[in-house]
């Protein structure tokens, strides 16, 4: 290394050691505060609720063919290719017991229309339709407006 090189490194050092000082000096003075202000390290903030589940009364359906809402936690249930979760209380064998909903007929026929022993493989991940209710407000504005009848007057 020339020594230009070197005497500009060494400049460019002292100078990064006088701003570190610098600030150090104001940091340790209480002129400066973090981003977490006087919260300890350890203080271990919770992430922001994004929504509350809401357990308990049916919400009422908002349009024709509406998917119901699920009325109760489903986070951690099961519902891949080898398990669902739901069919263990909503299954026409379960539900009497369980005093839940049964699955839709309509979840055990085909795409031809035909009926079928086992729920179809297009309902079978209920989670696609069927979401839990909440009380999560409307990301954006919404005037939606159901439709009061099928027939027109």
């Amino acid at each position: 290394m020339n020594h230009s090189r070197m005497k500009a490194t060494a400049g460019w050092s002292g100078l990064l050691l006088i701003v570190v000082s610098l600030m150090a000096s104001l940091a340790w003075a209480g002129g400066m505060d973090s981003l977490r202000q006087a919260k300890p390290l350890d203080a271990g903030d919770l992430p922001p609720q994004v929504h509350r589940f809401e357990e308990g009364d049916r919400y009422a359906r908002d349009y024709v063919q509406q998917p119901p809402l699920v009325p109760h936690e489903v986070e951690r249930y099961q519902i891949d290719t080898r398990a669902n979760r739901c069919l263990s209380c909503h299954s026409w064998a379960n539900y009497r017991q369980e005093m839940a909903p049964k699955v839709s007929r309509t979840h055990f026929q085909g795409r031809d229309g035909q009926d079928q022993a086992n729920i179809s493989a297009r309902y079978y991940f209920c989670n696609q339709c069927h979401v839990p209710q909440t009380d999560a407000r409307p990301l954006i504005d919404n005037h939606f407006q159901p439709l009061r009848t099928l027939h027109a007057d």
